[in-house]
């Protein structure tokens, strides 16, 4: 089953299958380099990505979303099935 509702880098043709009992890891379980976590972050939101806000420990985010200051820029947040997936500026 293709993902029709999927926002794909460069326009990369990605297959996603179902699976029966489903449970969403509770880690990234796919990050996504990018050049300027703040812009990748403005579109996606765009385009009705929501992204996780974290105020926990270590792990805290600022209003759009994102982690900065505690190793690489990041920003979560969750595909259809409810993994958790990130985009993020590499150190």
């Amino acid at each position: 089953m293709a993902c029709s509702d999927c926002i794909c880098p460069a326009a990369i043709t990605s297959w996603f299958y179902p699976k029966p009992n489903h449970v969403p890891a509770t880690f990234t379980v796919l990050n996504f380099p990018v050049d300027d976590v703040d812009l990748a972050v403005d579109e996606l939101t765009k385009r009705g990505v929501r992204f996780e806000r974290y105020n926990q420990g270590d792990l805290k985010t600022d209003e759009k979303g994102i982690m900065r200051g505690n190793g690489p820029t990041i920003a979560w947040f969750k595909d259809p099935a409810g993994n958790i997936l990130s985009v993020l500026k590499p150190d």
